[in-house]
């Protein structure tokens, strides 16, 4: 039975890992290490506080409340402020902005390059026709994340780290009038996980439930275990990454951008095997995160419409709708989600902490 525990820990663990590690989670720890050149481990610090450490903040929030749950959380400002405030977030990080950028960001950063003869449209209908396959069947979500598609994705970033340590692109240098505690907390805040985190909790507390956790200490401490894991992974491959960063924060990689920086990286380490391998890299990163954004807005929508709308129903809606956003571009999704961030992330984390006391 210990064995088996610690197994269905290590694989919600893995899947947690998997969802909180998106689109944002690749991009910007390169890039704030790019930018802050030696200072990149007091930037990665600040950047794990933000993201890693609040998450698990988070995850400890929800299930060590009075209840269990997300609600034990929402309802301390109300039932109907805490049901807006819900709704608000998980349209914000589900269809409205997160979930397309997920396909956005896979296209943009590997799939344009490789198949250029691939429009966004088709691809769009590809991405979230697999996304929708592995998620429409929630009881089998995590499970599929934390078996499968996480083992891939750590292989092929554990690859692309080692490269970048054994073969590093450039010399680490120091970058003047940088604020690097600052820098990478900013980062860290842009990646979404604290609101993320908020919604991934009640996939997990479901599964440990499937598991045969049934008390709710029991399901606690699996779901508190399974987040430290989640975060030192994170922290683990947020370190790695800004160090691929930093190596190229010589004057010879002047005027990179997020995006072209990393796929940068990846060739100059790896030659066209690299493209390839970021490509996989992006595609499992978002592919993960999109089911499980598309599984968590399926079961809220069935809870709140109190099964009006079903599941199976909501999920395709949700999937056919981040389809046709995902179409208008990356860099104007980003530009929208900044100002709904920005309301939605103090009150998430005030919410949080006020829990936590």
């Amino acid at each position: 039975m210990e064995r088996k525990n610690q197994k269905t820990v290590t694989t919600m663990g893995l899947a947690l890992f998997a969802m909180f590690f998106g689109a944002g989670n690749l991009i910007f720890p390169p890039f704030m290490g790019y930018q802050l050149g030696a200072d990149w481990v007091v930037g990665t610090i600040g950047y794990t506080i933000m993201d890693a450490g609040l998450s698990i903040l988070t995850v400890l929030a929800i299930v060590l409340n009075s209840e269990g749950t997300i609600d034990g959380l929402t309802k301390k400002i109300g039932r109907l402020p805490g049901t807006i405030f819900l709704t608000t977030v998980i349209i914000c990080i589900g269809p409205g902005l997160a979930l397309p950028r997920t396909a956005a960001t896979t296209y943009e950063m590997g799939v344009s390059t490789l198949f250029p003869w691939l429009n966004t449209w088709i691809f769009g209908i590809i991405f979230f026709g697999i996304a929708l396959a592995l998620a429409i069947r929630p009881n089998k979500v995590v499970d599929i994340i934390g078996k499968y598609l996480t083992p891939l994705l750590l292989i092929t970033m554990v690859i692309l780290i080692v490269a970048g340590i054994v073969t590093p692109v450039g010399e680490i240098t120091p970058v003047e009038g940088t604020l690097p505690l600052k820098t990478g907390m900013l980062a860290g805040y842009q990646t979404m996980d604290v609101l993320a985190a908020l919604l991934f909790s009640g996939i997990i507390i479901v599964a440990a439930q499937g598991y045969g956790y049934s008390t709710k200490r029991e399901i606690a401490g699996s779901v508190a275990r399974a987040g430290v894991i989640a975060g030192l992974l994170l922290a683990v491959v947020y370190a790695g990454l800004a160090y691929l960063g930093a190596t190229a924060s010589g004057p010879a990689f002047a005027g990179y951008e997020q995006g072209n920086l990393l796929l940068m990286l990846t060739q100059k380490l790896l030659g066209f095997p690299g493209s390839v391998l970021l490509t996989t890299i992006v595609f499992l990163a978002c592919l993960t995160t999109a089911v499980g954004l598309i599984s968590v807005a399926g079961n809220y929508f069935e809870k709140l419409t109190k099964g009006a709308l079903s599941y199976k129903a909501i999920v395709i809606i949700v999937s056919v709708f981040s389809c046709v956003v995902s179409n208008i571009g990356l860099s104007a999704i980003i530009s929208i989600s900044a100002p709904i961030l920005t309301v939605l992330f103090p009150l998430a984390i005030i919410l949080v902490i006020s829990g936590l006391v």
